[in-house]
Order: structure tokens, then sequence, then C-alpha cells
């Protein structure tokens, strides 16, 4: 019993020392500390690790050809991404910069770990949020503001409204994913107009395009009709803001034509507003001027809120972004069970692995041992016992294998119906003929009928 125990402790002392080399240097989750439009900063914390490995460890990034594998879109600011092993705090990390600001909101990262007893693959994905902008301070409005009148000069008819059904828009702009009505305001080349005038005309021209006419949410893949310069021009400035406050707060406004103010805007040449006095004297015209810091106000207000939309429409982005990764594993899942599907072929296998070769040896080889020396002392226990002889057998020779001239005719029927028990037909009739050769006439007799019961 010592050996066998011996041997199984030697062979499970070399199998976990063969399988040790299995346990891989481990990679956690990214952290990222920076913001959209800033350089990349993160930090990737590494566990499971020995000071061996930290010592030769070589963080890359992965090759183009592992990028298209997985079907990962590899950016160009990955090209310039920086990998460094920092060692100095508690745990170490895996530090991942970029020179350049990122200005995707999402990325792919495939990066490749490598050391002298292994390498680890891990796929990231990076989903950056812009940095969020504070509101600005509201400024205070004066208590009382002296009633003011614009003058309206009589409109021109080759001036029409934006929205209006005789107004020819000047070009059409084609909203794609990701595009809000400030941005597309700010990217118009329209000189002479302002981002009020551009924003306000362009909602009021395309009120369709707005899910419930709502100026936050605009539809994906429309036409938007760019109304002419001259009639966003003419649009009043103050009117154009004031609108846009009570569309960006979600006061109701009535969109289609533009209310009379636009509608009745002056010609280009002629004084934009005309402020005139009601009552009071010459001191209450100072009191007109108040107005400008709450006009300001507005404009301040209008820019944060399509700088919070803008953040907004960037989350929607990423979310869509996310949403198409998702679709992707799905049918790779979907084409990888169809895989699964298909008919398998026989393959002959060859396990190269050191570590599986060890865990089957350390789990096989006690077996057999085990079952070789409980065989072994079964066998050596059991005692000897007398040889039992059938009776109808008694005097039979059933070595098949042995001559048959040797045979005595009263034996030759037993012989030639052991072969036909075992299917040997040929070697039962060449026995029967020697029997009809040979034999009495009774075993004659009975040796035909066998042999006409072969022939048939």
């Amino acid at each position: 019993m010592r050996t066998p125990r011996a041997l199984f402790l030697v062979l499970a002392f070399l199998a976990a020392a063969w399988a040790w080399p299995a346990r891989a240097l481990e990679l956690g989750r990214i952290q990222i500390d920076s913001a959209l439009g800033e350089p990349l900063r993160a930090l990737i914390p590494i566990t499971a690790y020995t000071d061996a490995e930290l010592e030769q460890l070589r963080p890359a990034n992965a090759s183009a050809e592992a990028y298209q594998l997985l079907r990962l879109v590899r950016r160009p600011i990955i090209e310039t991404l920086t990998l460094e092993v920092d060692r100095g705090g508690a745990l170490p990390v895996l530090r991942v910069a970029t020179p350049a600001a990122v200005t995707d909101p999402h990325l792919d990262l495939l990066l490749e770990v490598r050391w002298s007893a292994g390498r680890v693959l891990r796929e990231y994905v990076l989903l950056i949020e812009p940095r969020r902008v504070a509101a600005p301070t509201p400024i205070a409005l004066p208590d009382a503001l002296p009633e003011i009148a614009t003058a309206q000069p009589k409109a021109d008819p080759a001036v029409a409204a934006p929205g209006s059904p005789h107004a020819k828009p000047a070009a059409v702009w084609p909203v794609r994913p990701g595009d809000s009505l400030s941005r597309i305001a700010q990217q118009l080349p329209l000189p002479g107009t302002s981002f009020s005038q551009r924003a306000y005309g362009l909602y009021e021209a395309n009120p369709k395009a707005f899910v419930q006419q709502d100026i936050h949410r605009l539809r994906q893949s429309v036409d938007l009709q760019i109304p002419d310069p001259g009639v966003l021009a003419a649009i009043p400035e103050g009117v154009a803001v004031q609108r846009l406050g009570e569309l960006m707060s979600g006061a109701t406004v009535v969109s289609g034509k533009v209310t009379a103010a636009l509608a009745e805007a002056p010609k280009a040449g002629l004084p934009r507003d005309t402020v005139r006095i009601s009552r009071g004297d010459a001191g209450k015209a100072k009191h007109g001027q108040a107005g400008q810091p709450a006009l300001q106000s507005i404009e301040e207000e209008v820019t944060a809120r399509a700088h919070a939309l803008e953040e907004a429409e960037a989350r929607i982005a990423v979310l869509e972004k996310s949403i198409q990764d998702l679709q992707r594993l799905l049918a790779a899942r979907q084409a990888n069970k169809a895989l699964l599907d298909l008919p398998v072929e026989e393959k002959t296998w060859a396990i190269s692995s050191p570590q599986v070769l060890g865990l089957l040896a350390l789990i096989l080889l006690p077996a057999l041992f085990w079952g070789g020396y409980r065989l072994g002392s079964g066998l050596r226990a059991r005692p000897k016992g007398p040889e039992v002889v059938l009776p109808g057998l008694a005097g039979l020779n059933l070595d098949l294998a042995a001559p048959a001239s040797g045979m005595g005719p009263e034996n030759g029927l037993s012989l030639a119906r052991a072969h036909l028990v075992l299917g040997e037909r040929e070697a039962a009739r060449s026995v029967l003929n020697e029997v009809l050769a040979r034999g009495h006439t009774m075993d004659q007799a009975e040796a035909r009928r066998m042999l006409d019961a072969l022939d048939r």
C-alpha cells in the first residue's frame, strides 16, 4: 500500500507544479478621470499579479488586425495612446493617456499586456461624458420698466415670413444623428444674422421637424428648410431672444407663421427699432437702458440651455452607439449559435496544453494505480477452485483449431452443430462430409439431412 500512496503524492505534486503557471495576470475595470474635449486620462487596476510579472510587464495597444478580428473601431486618437505601469500606490495601476483632446464620446480600446509567462488581451468600451456647465447667475431686473413702443413700419411684400407657404427656402439642411437646433444654427453660413435670429427662424420655418413642437426634440433624418438670409435679418433681435427664451423654458408659443412683429419687419437700411417714451421726463429715458441687462441675461440663459441641449444630445448619441454595440454583439452571438447548429465533423483533437495534461494526470493516474492494486490483490487472494465439467459436454473435444481427421464419427455431428452455432457454415459442411465418408449409417443420415438444410 505504501508504493501507490507515494506515487499518488508525487503525481499530485508534479501536476500542481505543472498547472501553477495557468494563473494569469488580470486587469480590473477602467476608471476615466477626464471629460469630453480633454486629453484622455484613465486608470486600470492590475490584480492577481506577482512581483516578477510586474517587472516584466509590457502593456501595448493591440494591433489593427486584432481590432478588425473583434469588429472594433480603431479611432485615430488610439494611435497616440500612451500606457504606463504605476507602482507607487497601494495597488499597481496602468495609466492610459492621450496627448490630444478626445472629441468622440465613444471609444473602443483593446489592450495587450505581455510578460514572460503569457499575455492578456482585454477589451474596454469608453463612454466619455462632457463636463457639466453651471447655469449663469440670474441678473436682477429693475422693479419697473418704462413703456416701450416699437415702431412698426409697413411690411415689405417682397419679404415673406419664414414658414409661410409663399416663402421660398434658400437651401435645405439634412439633419444627421447628433444634430440639434443650436448646433445647426451655429453652423449655418448666413452672414448678417445672429444666432438667435437663425435659431428662431429655423424653428418657425420648420414646425413639423420638432416632436410636439418641442424645441429640444428635433426629429432625425429630416430636411430643414433654411429661410432666406434677408428674412432672418428682418427678425428683431429682441423678439428672437424673447421667443427663444420662452421656447427653452417650456412656455406655450404658437408655432407657424412669424408673429406680426416679424411680418412687419423693416426693410434693410432702415432703423431696426424706434423707441418712444410714452410718459415721463427725460430722466426716465435712462431707464430704457435698464432693459439691456435683462436682454443679456436672456441671451446667457439661451446659451446655457443650448449647451445643456448639446450635452443631452451627446448622451443620446452615446446611448445610440451603445445600442448599436449591443445589436452587434447579439448578431455575433446568433452567428455563433448558427455555427453550433451545423453538423459536427469528426476530428482528432490533440491536447497540447501542459496545464490540461497535468490535471488529467492528477485525476486519472491515481485511479489507474488504485484499480490495478485492487485487481492484483484480489487475484492473489482468490484460491484456485476445481475444474467444473458440464454434464452435457463431458467427453466432447471443443478444440476447433485441431484437425478434423482425429475426430471420431460419433462426435462429428456435435462438432458440426457447434460450428453452426458459431456461424461457421463451411467448417460445418466439411465436418458433415467427413461423417458421410467415415461415419455410421444413422450418423450419415443425420449428416445428409443437415447438409440439405445448409444447401437451402
